[in-house]
């Protein structure tokens, strides 16, 4: 996590901005709640858009979610391309995989043909490492106490079918005290692919706000 932060602020630094606005979406909500807490001057505001909660046994509570969410065409699909040999190396399987992987994510699963991922021969292999050696570093992580010194203006984006429970969604607002949060109906985990006319709406609302 520090050397995201710190990629980060060196993004930053080429800009030549003294300070700047963040949005993180899921994991990347987080970092940006990292790098607020790192750098609380370089921060105009902060738009978390249904982000991995402040704990992290709030952020393990997304399996129960996704669990209920569960059905057997979906891991029949999963369990078909999983069989085929060399799919974790082919571009088009793993496109196909991951975004039946993630239709729980949605609060209506046909949009996730909204979702493109891009994937390359060694996608696979890379995400799965980083992943792993990314909550590895974490650890048990609890950023209440911390966040609850940051005084940015923040917006809070979570979905009505947010992949969340709502506990989670509670303690991020609880930790920020200058955070105010918006319920998008009708929407999961990608608010800006769901309904991107509204998304786009409140966040340039807030961003443009004196």
């Amino acid at each position: 996590m520090q050397t995201l932060v710190d990629d980060l602020d060196a993004t930053r630094a080429e800009t030549s901005a003294d300070s700047i606005d963040l949005i993180g979406h899921s994991f990347g909500g987080l970092q940006c709640l990292f790098y607020a807490l790192a750098n609380p001057n370089k921060v105009r505001r902060l738009a978390l858009i249904d982000s991995d909660p402040p704990t992290a046994v709030e952020w393990r509570r997304y399996r129960e979610v996704l669990a209920e969410r569960d059905d057997e065409e979906r891991n029949g699909i999963l369990q078909s391309i999983e069989s085929q040999p060399g799919w974790q190396t082919n571009p088009d399987s793993l496109e196909t995989y991951f975004r039946t992987y993630v239709r729980p994510y949605f609060a209506r699963p046909e949009r996730v043909s909204r979702l493109h991922f891009g994937f390359g021969p060694d996608s696979f292999e890379k995400l799965t490492v980083t992943t792993r050696a990314i909550r590895e570093d974490l650890g048990e992580w609890d950023i209440r106490e911390a966040l609850r010194t940051l005084t940015i203006p923040t917006l809070v984006i979570y979905g009505s079918d947010t992949i969340f429970p709502a506990l989670a969604v509670e303690s991020t607002i609880r930790s920020l005290p200058n955070a105010r949060l918006e319920v998008m109906a009708n929407v999961g985990h990608f608010p800006f692919l769901e309904d991107q006319p509204t998304f786009l709406t409140l966040v340039e609302d807030f961003l443009s706000a004196i």
